[in-house]
């Protein structure tokens, strides 16, 4: 993937290779740092990752 370099493609891996240790996508992508955040303002709907 572009900008995935060896290190956090392996730290992936390794923080992922546990089955149940996410509950969810949600979560892992929370704990990735990878998360939509809300950033409304009045009627414009965006998110920030």
């Amino acid at each position: 993937m572009l900008g995935v370099g060896p290190i956090n493609a392996a730290q992936i891996l390794v923080s992922w290779s546990r089955p149940g240790r996410f509950r969810s996508e949600a979560a892992f992508a929370s704990f990735a740092g990878i998360a939509p955040v809300p950033a409304s303002s009045g009627l414009t709907n965006k998110h920030w990752l």
